[in-house]
């Protein structure tokens, strides 16, 4: 026992005794770190001071007794600062300063007598993020690509890693990301989302040493050309051209132009007069006053458009090269002007040249006469229309001359010089001058004109000639002046207008005097005064009818001298005291006038003017706005008919006619005095639309009231129709459609129709004395299918059968059969309700174990069931046929 005790007091003592070291881990530094140290301290104050030794055994100085500036030691030989409180020790620092790799290693402690403590200290390189091909602080990814994020960490040795976080979240080895490669995170299938701030962190590993950098990522769309961009082109020199390069990427891609024509490249810049960038990215370039390069005549200009972020290590830029082919204008002789006289004895001969002086362009050269135009050109060599003139070409130089021999008066005018290039055409006009004498242009200078008194009248005079003509007017061989008449200013030279407010004695001849150095002319015109028009010639009735008179007349002896502007027809009941007027307007023959007219003129809604000459009875041309009738085209056969209408049966009318001119009405014919027939049945109407409907199940008929209407006033039309089988057909069948249109109505829609089928129509007009005979038209509705549609014409009747036609064979075949299999159904179960037999009867009782029905009131429960007051009476169906006609 007491040597136990011995023991724990001999090692509480060297317990006591033992160094303090603080602190008691190991130091993890970088390189070049300063301001830590271990205090090893001895807590016996009377004890030896402790001293250090480095990782050789070497001990360790004080920086005045000979240690080094970096590890060193400071000693305390008393102090209180001890590691048990209220104590007095001696301890010593080993202090590091600005430490290096080579003072890593273990420390030890001793002193005398005192157990040697040791501590380990660890350094390692800084670690550092150089840059390495740009700046990786801010990087970009190609969008759609697999790409790479780069972090150049050093040292690499001793155990540095890196692990990368995005967004402070860590990113391992995933389907989108890849960090194996050191210094390297790969992005797959870069995406807009992937866009964000990542941080690389480099450590060395097994220890709390460790450094982040952060990088700014940004995800890039290449660049891509909108659209086409700009094609060769010719530009011609001294003009400007704009070139357009537009990209569209992320960021939006910056364009830059260079020009690159032979081979040196010259980036474009704003500079004035020569070149203008767009402001939106330089995506415009306008080249301002282009000239020719100094080789050649073509440009090449280069735009690049690039978005791609500084320091990229992958480039994305699209390039595009402009090829521009400068052209040159053609430059062509200066203009010749030539004044020959025609009379000139041996003739005359002039020559005009045309070249092109600008060596730098191509143009096709030749000669026009009187125009611009291709058609205008002159061939080379004598023309063919007058030899005596000649194109002539020079093979070295394709320069052109024209020679014109024996010069006569229709050679006056211009000839032109024609350039033909890619650059413009250009021209020169040269002018060849005929002097001769005045010549009258008589198409436009009138010989006669008819006036009257009053009325303001003008004299005009045009004349050809070289010099210019001069013009005066005389009258009674006294020149006139501005005190006589006007002259109206600001004519073409060569030509005189005058106005004369005529009273009787200023008709009769005028003179106008064209001269000028090579001649004179006089021309005489007759201001002739107008008269009204005599009375028609031979005026007569042709027909009459209950309503109708026609009558004819032919034109005036005498129209005054002036154009017969129509007619004034009179006529009333020999009883009536005022008659009725017309006035019949002397028009141009057209396609919508009409020799043959109806009158009085009635006002109606204008047709579409459609030629059925071929289709009508009466040969109707075209509906006017008035309703006039054309029985055919108008022919001049020296007389005027017309046709009154509306009129009284069984009446004496008086009618004379007069002429018309611009002056007034004429002299009347004598009253020629005829009777309108007795009351009668009416024409026919007369039917003007088409024979074709543009609609597949209904026709419009259109309709004008019949040309007589028998002296009584038209109150229903009829309408007969029905489906025939060809265009050849003109009779309808016995039981057409009929449908009564009251009143003054002119118009019928007819429905429903089968498509692509014809129909004959029959029109009949009714009044108090009966119907007219019909006016029939064959028409074809639109369409080539026929669709199951009610007919319009009555079926036969003929029973039941009668309600199918000749095309449903199949529908009869299949009713047959459904009959066939109804009958077999109801004779069975008449079989199993009434002789317990038959069919059902063997599935109830052999198949279903049913028991046989034995009594009379599960034979009446079977009749009610199955008995035949179920069964339809066939017979009625006869009686419901009517459903099938049309209404």
């Amino acid at each position: 026992m007491s040597i136990r005790i011995f023991m724990i007091a001999a090692f509480l003592a060297k317990l006591g005794d033992a160094l303090i070291v603080t602190p008691t881990t190991p130091y993890t530094k970088f390189e070049g770190e300063s301001g830590f140290f271990y205090k090893c301290e001895n807590p016996d104050l009377n004890g030896p001071q402790p001293a250090w030794d480095d990782s050789e055994g070497d001990p360790i100085y004080t920086i005045s007794g000979g240690g080094s500036n970096r590890v060193y030691i400071t000693e305390t030989t008393s102090s209180t600062s001890c590691a048990t409180p209220g104590t007095l020790c001696r301890f010593t620092r080993l202090h590091f300063r600005d430490v290096q790799i080579a003072d890593s290693g273990l420390y030890a402690c001793k002193a005398n007598g005192h157990q040697t403590q040791t501590r380990n200290v660890y350094l390692y390189k800084i670690i550092t993020f150089p840059l390495y091909d740009g700046n990786e602080e801010a990087q970009s990814l190609i969008y759609n690509t697999t790409a790479t994020i780069y972090c150049s960490a050093r040292p690499l040795d001793n155990g540095l890693d890196m692990f990368w976080q995005k967004d402070a979240t860590s990113v391992g080895d995933t389907e989108k990301y890849n960090g194996n490669t050191f210094g390297q995170l790969t992005v797959k299938n870069v995406e807009v989302s992937d866009e964000g701030e990542y941080s690389c962190v480099a450590y060395y590993q097994d220890t709390p040493l460790s450094i982040n950098k952060n990088i700014d990522v940004t995800v890039q769309v290449p660049p891509a050309w909108n659209g086409v961009p700009p094609r060769p082109r010719n530009v011609v020199i001294n003009s400007d051209v704009t070139l357009v390069c537009a990209a569209s990427g992320r960021p939006d891609p910056t364009v830059t132009w260079t020009d690159v024509t032979g081979g040196d490249r010259q980036e474009i810049t704003d500079f004035p007069n020569v070149y203008e960038l767009s402001s939106t990215g330089n995506r415009q370039l306008r080249i301002m006053n282009i000239q020719l390069p100094v080789s050649g005549n073509i440009i090449i200009i280069e735009c690049r458009a690039s978005n791609d972020p500084s320091g990229a290590r992958v480039s994305t830029a699209i390039t595009h090269t402009i090829q521009l082919t400068v052209l040159v204008p053609p430059s062509l002789t200066q203009q010749q002007v030539y004044t020959v006289d025609e009379t000139a004895e041996g003739g005359n001969t002039r020559s005009f040249e045309c070249a092109n002086t600008d060596f730098r362009s191509q143009a096709r050269l030749s000669f026009r006469r009187d125009g611009r135009t291709a058609m205008d050109e002159l061939e080379i060599g004598p023309q063919p229309d007058d030899s005596r003139v000649v194109v002539t070409e020079n093979s070295q130089t394709m320069a052109l001359t024209l020679t014109i021999s024996t010069i006569q008066r229709e050679h006056e005018g211009i000839w032109t010089c024609y350039a033909e290039s890619l650059a413009g055409d250009v021209w020169v006009d040269h002018m060849l001058l005929v002097e001769y004498k005045p010549i009258i242009d008589q198409s436009r200078t009138p010989s006669s004109t008819v006036s009257w008194e009053g009325r303001l009248t003008d004299l005009t005079c045009i004349f050809f000639g070289y010099p210019i003509p001069t013009v005066k007017w005389t009258r009674n061989n006294v020149e006139l002046t501005a005190l006589d008449v006007d002259f109206v200013p600001d004519l073409p030279p060569g030509s005189s207008t005058i106005q004369i407010m005529p009273e009787n004695e200023d008709f009769g001849a005028y003179f106008c005097n064209g001269s000028n150095t090579k001649g004179f002319v006089n021309y005489r015109q007759e201001l002739t005064k107008a008269e009204r028009p005599s009375e028609p010639i031979g005026l007569r009735v042709t027909d009459e009818t209950s309503s109708t008179i026609s009558i004819q007349f032919s034109p005036p002896n005498s129209d005054g001298s002036l154009l017969i502007a129509g007619y004034t027809i009179e006529y009333r009941v020999f009883t009536d005291v005022q008659p009725t007027v017309l006035q019949y307007e002397n028009t141009v023959s057209d396609d919508t006038t009409c020799r043959r007219l109806i009158l009085p003129i009635l006002t109606g809604v204008e047709q579409e003017c459609i030629n059925y000459c071929e289709d009508s009875q009466l040969f109707i041309c075209c509906p006017v706005v008035d309703r006039n009738i054309c029985l055919e085209r108008p022919v001049d056969q020296g007389y005027t008919e017309l046709h009154l209408r509306g009129l009284r049966a069984e009446s004496i009318y008086e009618i004379r006619v007069a002429a018309r001119n611009e002056l007034g009405t004429g002299d009347y014919t004598q009253i020629v005095t005829t009777s309108t027939e007795p009351l009668s049945l009416p024409d026919p109407p007369n039917i003007i639309s088409k024979r074709v409907s543009d609609r597949r199940d209904r026709y419009t008929l259109r309709w004008i009231h019949p040309y007589d209407d028998g002296g009584a006033t038209v109150i229903n039309y009829h309408v007969e129709y029905s489906q025939v089988e060809s265009r050849d057909d003109y009779e309808l069948t016995p039981r057409p459609v009929s449908v009564l249109v009251i009143g003054n109505s002119t118009a019928l829609e007819i429905n429903p129709l089968n498509q692509g089928k014809f129909y004959l129509i029959e029109l009949r007009a009714e009044t108090n004395l009966g119907y007219s005979d019909p006016a029939q038209i064959l028409i074809e509705t639109a369409g080539t299918f026929t669709f199951m549609t009610t007919p319009p014409t009555r079926p036969k009747n003929y029973g039941f059968w009668g309600l199918f036609n000749e095309n449903t064979t199949v529908i009869i075949i299949v009713l047959i059969i459904v009959l066939i299999v109804a009958f077999v159904i109801i004779t069975d179960v008449c079989c199993f309700c009434i002789n317990d037999c038959g069919l059902l009867m063997f599935i109830c009782v052999t198949c279903c174990g049913k028991t046989p029905p034995s009594t009379r009131q599960e034979i009446e429960l079977g009749e009610q069931d199955y008995g035949p007051d179920s069964m339809k009476d066939w017979d009625s169906l006869d009686d419901e046929k009517h459903r099938f006609e049309v209404r």
